[in-house]
């Protein structure tokens, strides 16, 4: 067994690390730029941001979710367990 367990999603995840994208509340504003990275090689996409609502943070979360299924890569939600949970991200990421 590896240290991801036996789910495939996270087999995955875990074995697609290679380059990271962290990025804020403008992302859908940017979505341009961040296709641009995806296809430059980003395989992980984390949302952080500090300073916005709960209701904020789950409707662009909504949006970078819906981004990244599509893209193919990984999604994870910086600091927020609740909004990771109902987002359904990869993982939760908490600093």
């Amino acid at each position: 067994m590896d240290i991801a367990g036996e789910n495939p999603i996270r087999n995955k995840f875990w074995a697609d690390l290679r380059l990271y994208l962290v990025t804020d509340f403008e992302l859908p504003l940017k979505m341009g730029r961040s296709e641009s990275a995806v296809a430059g090689g980003v395989t992980v996409v984390q949302f952080r941001d500090k300073t916005r609502s709960s209701r904020e943070l789950y409707q662009v979360g909504q949006a970078i979710r819906d981004f990244c299924a599509l893209a193919g890569v990984a999604f994870i939600m910086n600091d927020r367990l609740d909004l990771a949970v109902t987002l359904v991200t990869n993982q939760p990421h908490a600093a």
